[in-house]
This record gives structure tokens, sequence and C-alpha cells, in this order.
């Protein structure tokens, strides 16, 4: 079994509920951060 990282399992998540980058992030980060972090190019902090 392969193990996703929590950006990965974000992402999985959010494309099974039908949910854009620009909804789930509003208020919280950029739609950039957003996309950096489900990408592993940028750790949460």
């Amino acid at each position: 079994m392969t193990e996703l990282t929590l950006g990965q399992a974000i992402r999985r998540r959010r494309k099974e509920l039908n949910i854009i980058q620009e909804k789930l992030c509003k208020g919280i980060c950029s739609r950039g951060s957003l996309s950096r972090f489900e990408n592993g190019r940028q750790a949460l902090s």
C-alpha cells in the first residue's frame, strides 16, 4: 500500500468532493500556496 502525503490526501479528497482550489483555500491561503502544497513543492507552516 502506498502512503499519501498530507498534500496528496487533501488533493484527492478535494477532487472527490468536486471542490476547486479557489473555494477550498478562500480565507485560509492563496490558491498558489495550496497548489504548491498539494504538489509537494511547499511545506505546511
